[in-house]
């Protein structure tokens, strides 16, 4: 009896053994996402810039979207189960601007902001083969925010409109935090270990211990920077990626 169960054991070890693989996979992704904190502050500096007289205003855009990549390796415990580890990032950035034409004596050029931000996120994953070619995938692991508000003036135009010395101004703020994402990979074979895959996912992802550096010069009263540092920014969203998997 013992006999028989060990080689029930041995032939069942071997089986898995056999069909146990490594899959590298990457490509690339477009995601969505509404940092509301991010983009109520763009809609302030667009306020701002539309409540001046005589000038061209370029609006900044919300951040709503942003292509990436992404990139991972799983080993297959068996036919159906794999395990493994993921690396994604994606960015965006908004820009806006406002034009002075002055007459003789005033003053004229342009103020040049932006608002960017990226994020960066290193996953363990799961998976499991529903079929030959669709597979259900699931992560959780560690994601870093960077991100910048900078405003370029070109001729002291903020200096003459507040009668301060503000001129170019940059902010950095970044954080770290948990996120979960679940989702679903189509597989098409065009080789023995070569397949293209289609995926769709959604992220649960949210920052809400931001931190800015200790020298950042813009003043409150032209764009309120510091009151992001009590908000929440929000980046879960939808990702839908394509690229390419390499089995061996």
């Amino acid at each position: 009896m013992k006999k028989t169960v060990l080689a029930i054991g041995l032939v069942l070890a071997l089986s898995l053994s056999a069909a146990a693989s490594f899959e590298f996979y990457g490509g690339g992704s477009y995601n969505t996402f509404d940092p509301e904190a991010l983009n109520a502050l763009i809609k302030e500096a667009n306020d701002w810039a539309e409540g001046i007289q005589g000038v061209d205003v370029t609006k900044a855009e919300d951040l709503k979207s942003a292509f990436g990549a992404f990139g991972g390796v799983r080993y297959w415990v068996n036919p159906t189960m794999a395990v493994g580890g993921e690396v994604e990032y994606f960015g965006a950035k908004s820009e806006g601007s406002v034009e002075v034409t002055g007459g003789e004596g005033d003053p004229s050029g342009s103020i040049d902001a932006s608002v960017s931000a990226s994020v960066t996120g290193f996953s363990g994953a799961g998976a499991f083969k529903a079929s030959p070619e669709l597979t259900v995938f699931a992560s959780a692991g560690y994601y870093y925010l960077n991100g910048e508000v900078a405003v370029k003036d070109d001729d002291d135009l903020l200096e003459n409109a507040f009668d301060e010395e503000l001129g170019a101004s940059k902010a950095k703020f970044s954080d770290k935090g948990l996120g979960f994402k679940a989702g679903v990979a189509f597989a098409y074979p065009i080789a023995d270990e070569l397949s293209i895959v289609g995926r769709a996912a959604y992220r649960s992802l949210k920052f809400d211990e931001i931190e800015f550096d200790d020298n950042y010069g813009l003043e409150k009263e032209v764009f309120e920077i510091a009151d992001l540092a009590d908000e929440e920014i929000d980046f879960s969203g939808l990702e839908v990626g394509l690229g390419i998997v390499y089995s061996f």
